[in-house]
């Protein structure tokens, strides 16, 4: 079982010289059991595409500011949104993390200048631009800054995993990785949770793979596009102490990986707000507060220091934003992993062991500051977005594992992914904007009967279910030949 956990060529993998791009040569592609699926994204992220509502108009300001003015002040755009912080020199600035805005900022002068030559904008009766860039424009934007680099990390993953993975570990990392968790709900929509976890992806696959210059790069990437990636540092300290006990050439290679986006942080930070210590959590528009009457705030009001229990639950359990209503499969695995745990048939290898519990060290830290902040629901959202650059991990928990599950446990598994894959055809049939307050499911169901047709709704449902049944005919097949 050492090969089924990918242990046995991992070093023989890092001193490959293999190119990294060789996994879009074509006899890989065609080879490559993740292909059928990336295919289905690709068309449902082109056929669908999301508002994103004023978290990515904020993000769309920053843009804006950056390709029109060469400055971080959304000043002149801050009609757009109302996620805004205003800096202590009295100038606006988006409250959101740079890193969307800064790293996808080339793309969007491109698309900026040609939507300006074909005339595409709306102004008001003053004279302001009403809409950015247009909402087609904004739809290719998205497609090219996020849901294509995401469909190559997965293929790029996936090439190296089944080297060492079974057909159905791979099939089921691939389909939860892409459909199943709720960063991917934001990939056709600029909102930072797709971009942020498309690094965290990278981040942790580079830490198991040792790879620690490529680890350190990433991290600093996902911390730059968003805040909840500084809980990935314990998950990676822990990791890094008992595999590499200290190694001062790890630590270097650590760091020097993140020497851009660090530099990056403290540009951006210093000229918004004057200091590399200080971000937009600390100057927040005001209208976005609660009672300032409540006590024990701090970091401009956003959060408590003791976590609410009742939220916590909520984001696990409940209805509204838990986990367990919107990918279930996570909460199934971790079960059928510790009731597995001290087995002696098939015992579950250290190395599983401690990688799960680093992702899961990395989840029970963000769950415990999105408990502690009073926007915990993530305001319109269908689903716990702020744990966002954590949940695609357990997709790799459930590749290295599935080989050490009873059946009952994996046909559980597989029961809560179909669920889940469920739940995401809703969501390309509705929005990914939902309401805080709402039970998700109901409200959906809602949406697509009294708010939106139902004919149509249904039917964005049923191709997308159609698309995943050709996908896994294709995979199988895939696997047949590979077997004669």
């Amino acid at each position: 079982m050492k090969q089924e956990l990918g242990l046995e060529s991992r070093e023989k993998h890092r001193h490959s010289r293999a190119p990294i791009y060789s996994f879009l040569q074509p006899t890989k592609l065609r080879g490559n059991y993740a292909l059928p699926w990336v295919i289905v994204f690709l068309i449902m992220s082109l056929a669908i595409s999301d508002y994103g509502g004023t978290n990515a108009f904020s993000r769309y300001a920053l843009l804006q500011s950056i390709v029109d003015y060469s400055t971080f002040s959304i000043d002149e755009f801050s009609h757009w949104t109302m996620d805004w912080s205003s800096s202590p020199s009295g100038r606006l600035y988006s409250n959101k993390p740079p890193g969307p805005a800064l790293l996808s900022s080339p793309i969007y002068w491109v698309v900026d200048r040609v939507t300006k030559n074909l005339d595409q904008r709306e102004f008001d009766d003053s004279g302001k631009v009403l809409d950015p860039i247009g909402e087609r424009a904004r739809h290719f934007f998205n497609f090219i800054c996020q849901v294509l680099p995401f469909a190559l990390v997965v293929l790029f993953i996936t090439d190296r995993m089944q080297k060492e993975l079974s057909w159905s570990a791979v099939t089921l990392f691939t389909v939860t990785l892409l459909f199943c968790t709720t960063p991917v709900l934001f990939m056709t929509t600029f909102v930072g949770h797709g971009l942020a976890a498309i690094f965290s992806i990278l981040c942790f696959f580079y830490l198991i793979n040792r790879s620690y210059f490529w680890c350190g790069l990433y991290f600093g990437l996902t911390l730059l596009c968003d805040f909840g990636g500084a809980f990935l540092l314990p998950a990676i300290f822990i990791y890094f102490v008992l595999r590499e006990r200290w190694s001062l050439i790890g630590i270097k290679n650590f760091l020097c990986g993140g020497l851009l986006p660090g530099l990056l942080w403290i540009w951006y930070h210093t000229a918004a707000f004057g200091s590399p210590f200080i971000t937009s959590i600390q100057y927040p528009n005001p209208e976005l507060l609660i009672d300032s009457s409540i006590t024990h705030q701090f970091l401009g009001g956003w959060f408590t220091l003791l976590p609410d229990w009742a939220v916590l639950i909520e984001l696990v359990l409940g209805a509204e934003r838990g986990i367990l209503f919107t990918q279930p499969w996570i909460l199934a695995l971790s079960l059928a992993l510790l009731i597995r745990w001290r087995e002696s048939k098939n015992p579950i290898p250290f190395e599983l062991k401690l990688r799960f519990v680093i992702v899961w060290t990395c989840l029970s830290l963000l769950l415990w500051m999105n408990s502690t902040f009073f926007g915990w629901h993530g305001g319109w959202t269908a689903g716990p977005r702020y744990l966002s650059v954590a949940l695609p991990l357990f997709c790799f928990i459930l590749a290295w594992s599935f080989g050490y599950l009873s059946d009952v446990s994996r046909a559980s598994v597989v029961a809560t992914v179909c669920v889940t894959l469920l739940f995401r055809g809703q969501v390309y049939a509705t929005t990914s904007l939902v309401p805080e307050g709402h039970p998700l499911w109901v409200w959906q169901w809602y949406a697509m009967f009294r708010v939106l047709d139902g004919v149509s709704s249904v039917a964005t449902i049923l191709c997308f279910l159609l698309l995943l049944v050709a996908a896994l005919l294709w995979s199988i097949r895939m696997r047949v030949r590979v077997l004669k």
